[in-house]
């Protein structure tokens, strides 16, 4: 649930500036980054910036490190697909540990995004949207803890017994959605293939071949085209996007 904006009273605003500085805290909020770092001083500037700060907030949906070289940022990339394959060698079936490795497409993805996590406005992206890759952030956790056994997988995936999981893991979460990204079969196919589910406590599952596949309908996931009645709309509603 968005958080309850407190709402300064008319007497504790010396003047304007303190009310220009209370609307660039609440917009930074909004956007979780620092206006000042985009030389914005008036909230209408925003605008005159936005194709510098959309990439910076991930507007888009991705993430991409800004911080460091990019000799630092393949690095990064290649400690986290490295620590995956070597957990999927490790806690896959017997059958397939010498054989299974990283999906093609998804290191093709990983060479040009650190992270997937849903478009729209950090604030309202971050408490409704799942994010599909939280990305090479070690400070979110072990890579390795991601990696599953097949039998917390199928546990995890809700694919139903019509699936067999060889190996796989999880590569991010959100409310009431859990993403996988698995080495697995259905019962009446023999070979083994990489593919991308999402499970969603209202919607059931989703099972996509590739990571394109994935990617064009993962765009307009939680989107919503009915307009809310404007009665319904209050301050904290407008604030944090919730509409």
């Amino acid at each position: 649930m968005p958080r309850q904006w407190k709402t300064a009273e008319p007497d504790e605003l010396e003047d304007d500036e303190d009310l220009n500085e209370l609307r660039l805290e609440a917009l930074g909020s909004l956007l979780d980054t620092t206006l000042a770092d985009f030389g914005v001083s008036e909230p209408n500037e925003v605008l005159t910036c936005y194709d510098e700060l959309a990439p910076k907030i991930g507007a888009d949906g991705t993430y991409v490190m800004h911080e460091g070289s990019h000799e630092e940022r393949e690095a990064k990339r290649r400690e986290y697909l490295d620590e995956i394959e070597k957990n999927l060698k490790l806690k896959s079936r017997e059958d397939v540990r010498e054989t299974i490795s990283n999906p093609e497409d998804f290191r093709t993805l990983a060479g040009l995004v650190d992270g997937v996590l849903g478009y729209g406005i950090p604030f309202w992206r971050n408490t409704t949207q799942p994010a599909f890759w939280w990305g090479c952030r070690r400070y979110l956790g072990s890579y390795a803890s991601t990696v599953m056994t097949p039998e917390e997988l199928e546990e995890y995936a809700g694919l139903g017994s019509s699936w067999k999981i060889a190996g796989g893991w999880t590569p991010g979460t959100g409310p009431d959605a859990n993403f996988g990204i698995l080495y697995c079969r259905q019962c009446d196919e023999d070979a083994w293939q990489w593919r991308y589910t999402l499970c969603t406590a209202v919607d059931g599952e989703h099972i996509f071949e590739t990571t394109p596949d994935f990617l064009a309908w993962y765009t307009h996931f939680g989107e919503d085209d009915e307009v809310p009645d404007p009665k319904d709309l209050n301050a904290n509603r407008v604030l944090g996007c919730d509409f």
